[in-house]
């Protein structure tokens, strides 16, 4: 008898597709919220050196008649998993691991410093600290091949840390991604130039309104790229964002592909010696960040430089000399805004 496992049409089947590298599934009960997180695991179980860690805040959450470790009895051995119920941890046949665990405490966090998670999920995200959130973040990595990723379910309350996960401010105990602006020029000899980086930790309403401050700077000439994100979220925030950029020539794209291969048309023109650097005080931090990539936590400048290279391809297939400005915004859901420019 041969059984199928799918998606059910709409979010639950959006949230299981995306490709983003941080992905979150909100809504209310019965949703399919859970049981998406469930089926996040299979895309790579016949990787031996796959682990997934799904948490909960409390262990008795995880075991409650219908919770998560019930209701995964009821697909993982579908594929041949057998479930160590001391450990809460499923094994595959081909040597991948799913397991469940608790974070009760915040400082159980720390229980989890040396390990390499493949698959991180959160099931109601918001009822854990936000540090434990951030500290677990770092713990995102693997050497088994596949794509890392984080996966989380939500219901977000009015007042939460959930709440503001689009654009955050740096604070003790957290390492959030940055909004970088990057400056980028062309000459008509075809050399790339970076001419400006700048980098800021901030709450929505700053960064609208550093991205202003960076278009008035540049000149209404300049291209104002924005990567939007496919889903209605990215589509409500580049309403925002060009309100808030009215008046100067702002293009959206969609942000499409994973980092690794939209940022190969820059690197190839950097191995080629076509790419420089303006000497300034950012130099070293924006190329510790490049130089890092893939393997490094972060890669903010990574996406704005491979943002702003395409944005100023396109202007100039086109016949224009405008200068093109790429700001990148790394969030949870993977969205990027962008800023660059070109010499002419």
């Amino acid at each position: 008898m041969r059984i199928e496992l799918r998606p059910q049409p709409g979010k639950q089947e959006a949230f299981l597709k995306s490709a983003a590298d941080v992905a979150f599934f909100g809504g209310g009960a019965g949703s399919g919220k859970s049981f998406g997180l469930l089926l996040e695991p299979l895309y790579d179980v016949a990787n031996a050196g796959f682990r997934s860690v799904i948490f909960r805040r409390t262990v008795p959450m995880l075991r409650q008649p219908g919770g998560l470790v019930d209701t995964s009895a009821s697909v993982f051995p579908l594929l041949g998993a057998k479930l160590n119920q001391s450990a809460l941890e499923w094994t595959f046949p081909g040597g991948a691991s799913v397991k469940f665990a608790g974070m009760e405490l915040e400082n159980d966090r720390f229980a989890w410093q040396g390990s390499q998670i493949a698959l991180l999920c959160f099931d109601e995200v918001q009822e854990f600290e936000e540090s434990q959130f951030w500290f677990l973040f770092s713990r995102n990595r693997s050497m088994s091949g596949v794509k890392c990723r984080i996966r989380a379910t939500c219901n977000p309350v009015s007042d939460g840390w959930l709440r503001n996960r689009a654009a955050s401010e740096q604070r003790s105990g957290t390492d959030p991604d940055a909004t970088v602006g990057l400056l980028l020029g062309k000459t008509r000899q075809g050399l790339y130039v970076i001419l400006d980086c700048v980098k800021l930790f901030a709450t929505p309403h700053a960064v609208e309104k550093e991205m202003l401050r960076c278009a008035k700077q540049d000149g209404k000439e300049t291209i104002i790229g924005y990567m939007q994100d496919p889903g209605s979220a990215g589509v409500n925030e580049a309403q925002a964002t060009a309100r808030a950029l009215d008046g100067f020539n702002v293009r959206f794209a969609p942000a499409t592909g994973d980092k690794e291969t939209r940022c190969k048309p820059v690197s190839a023109q950097a191995e080629a010696g076509n790419v420089k650097i303006m000497r300034g005080l950012w130099n070293d931090s924006f190329l510790r960040v490049l130089e890092n990539f893939p393997v490094g936590k972060h890669d903010d400048e990574v996406d704005a430089l491979s943002g702003a290279h395409e944005q100023l391809r396109e202007a100039h297939s086109g016949g224009s000399m405008a200068c093109s400005i790429e700001i990148d915004r790394d969030y949870f859901l993977n969205r990027s805004f962008g800023h660059g420019g070109v010499l002419v």
